[in-house]
């Protein structure tokens, strides 16, 4: 059986308080990336993304770039989608956005909505991912 390698990524949230991430960005194994769920919050600043559910859609699917490329992917190996937001209201205005910022071809995903998302945001995405061209990972 193929080790596991978990990736912390360099560019990701500090949480005041912790001494240590809670949870690795992303696990890989047998060349696939399995990313943990990103929300629209921009790392340099600990902020959620001002606007709307589009714009902090943008942000979390930077987020997830920046750790994939770091792994040795991208969002265009991205092989599914899982989108959470707190109402189906929004879902015509997340759905532009993922339009306009996802490669395609794009992915299967799903799309469902959730009672509520950690630091009281709209929108939490994760992914699964190939390790892009065949590539071992850069870890």
């Amino acid at each position: 059986m193929a080790a596991r390698q978990v990736h912390f990524t360099q560019n990701g949230f500090k949480f005041p308080g912790f001494k240590s991430p809670i949870m690795c960005n992303a696990t890989i194994h047998n060349n696939t990336v399995y990313m943990a769920g990103n929300i629209g919050m921009n790392p340099r600043n600990m902020k959620l993304a001002d606007g709307n559910i589009g714009d902090r859609l943008k942000q979390a699917i930077d987020n997830m770039r920046v750790v994939l490329e770091e792994v040795g992917s991208g969002l265009e190996h991205i092989l599914m989608m899982k989108i959470f937001i707190t109402s189906m209201d929004d879902y015509d205005i997340m759905n532009e956005a993922y339009m306009n910022v996802m490669p395609e071809p794009r992915p299967p995903r799903t799309c469902v909505a959730v009672k509520e998302i950690p630091f009281g945001t709209d929108i939490e995405i994760e992914c699964i991912a190939a390790l892009g061209d065949a590539r071992r990972s850069k870890l």
